[in-house]
This record gives C-alpha cells, sequence and structure tokens, in this order.
C-alpha cells in the first residue's frame, strides 16, 4: 500500500505541472495577441494616385489611407513639376482616411506628396508618394482678340506746284504793306507842299511891305 501511494504522488504531480503550463501558455498567447495590434506602429496603406503611378491627367485631389485611425494631421503638401506646391487649403482627415485639394492649375510632370500625421499612439508618421501626370489641367489661355487698326491718311512728300484756290498772293517781299508805303509818301508829300506854301506867303508879304514903302515914300 505505502508503495502505491508512493508511486501516485509523482504522477500527480507531473500532472498538475504540465496542467499549469499549458494554462500559463495560454495566458501568455491571449496577452500576446491582445498587446500586439495596440503596439504596432501606423503606416500607409494606400493613396490615390498609387505610388509610382502615371495618371491621364492630376486629379482635384489626393488621398492617403493608413492602416490605423490617426489622432491628428499635421501636414500634407503635394509638389508639381519644378516643386511648385499645388495643394491649397487644409488636409480633411476621416478617420484614417486624409484627402488634399489641390489646385486649379496643375501642369502635366512628376509630382509628389509630402505627409506627416499622427497616429493613434502619439507617434509621427511621414512618408512621401510620387506619380506622375500625363496632361495638366487649368485654366485655358485666353484667346487673343483683334486689334483695330487705322490708316493715316498719306502725308503729301511736297507742297503743290500751283497756287491754292482763294489763297492772296503777296506782292511785298520786303516784308512791309502796300498801305504802309502809301501813307508814308503822302504824308511827306504833304509836309513838302505846306512848307511850299508857307515860303509863298511869306514872300508875297515881304513884296507888299516894300510896295507900301515905295508908294509912302513917293508921295
Amino acid at each position: 500500500m505505502r508503495g502505491q501511494v508512493a508511486g501516485w504522488w509523482p504522477r500527480a504531480a507531473g500532472r498538475a505541472a504540465a496542467g499549469a503550463l499549458v494554462g500559463a501558455l495560454a495566458v501568455l498567447a491571449t496577452l500576446t495577441v491582445g498587446v500586439a495590434p495596440a503596439s504596432a506602429h501606423t503606416s500607409l496603406a494606400s493613396s490615390t494616385p498609387a505610388a509610382g503611378s502615371t495618371v491621364p491627367t492630376v486629379p482635384d485631389q489626393v488621398e492617403l489611407v493608413f492602416t490605423q485611425r490617426l489622432l491628428g494631421v499635421g501636414v500634407v503638401t503635394v509638389l508639381g513639376p519644378g516643386d511648385v506646391t499645388v495643394s491649397t487649403g487644409a488636409p480633411v482627415q476621416d478617420g484614417a482616411r486624409v484627402t488634399q485639394a489641390l489646385a486649379a492649375e496643375r501642369p502635366a510632370g512628376a509630382y509628389r506628396i509630402a505627409y506627416r500625421v499622427v497616429a493613434a499612439d502619439g507617434h509621427t508618421v511621414t512618408g512621401e508618394v510620387a506619380f506622375t501626370a500625363t496632361a495638366g489641367t487649368g485654366p485655358a489661355s485666353p484667346t487673343p482678340t483683334a486689334t483695330a487698326t487705322t490708316s493715316a491718311a498719306p502725308v503729301p512728300t511736297s507742297a503743290p506746284s500751283g497756287p491754292t484756290p482763294g489763297a492772296t498772293a503777296l506782292t511785298n517781299e520786303g516784308g512791309g504793306s502796300d498801305d504802309g508805303g502809301s501813307s508814308t509818301g503822302l504824308v511827306v508829300g504833304v509836309a513838302v507842299g505846306a512848307v511850299g506854301l508857307i515860303a509863298i506867303a511869306g514872300a508875297a508879304t515881304a513884296i507888299a511891305a516894300r510896295r507900301r514903302r515905295e508908294h509912302t515914300d513917293g508921295t
């Protein structure tokens, strides 16, 4: 009897230890499964346009989808040909999805989407997505309007040889007028005549006085 009890005890202890070990492994597996998703870092799952793709035209907006819901969005910048920024406005977050609007004028060429977001665990996630657009979009070029031109009247190269109708020809080449010369001659003639008359009147007076003296002396 004592030998049976002695043989049973090691077997029972072994079975209990094995059961405890299995239970501990089960608990450890449960904890590992529960903790693994929470400790995984958020990463980019997909984008539109897709990374490395070539699209016919540049879309109106780009889209980024992450593996987990985001805590927030820092910035999403889209750079076009020549590293010109074509993103406009603030990015819009919806859970794990982020959209960014683009400007109206988007030329063809290579594009880069640079992003910085905050994961649910507080870690900052950054990265870039590159794609190429075959054709661009934007406002149409203004149609040039015709400019009205006016033709100027031809300028004559030489003056007409004949007299202009209705024009009066000037005959005084000295610069003065004929009326002024006539007036000056008339004044001079009047002055000369007046002097002559005065001289004649004086001579007549002298003759008359001499005759009176002679007549007086004779009487």
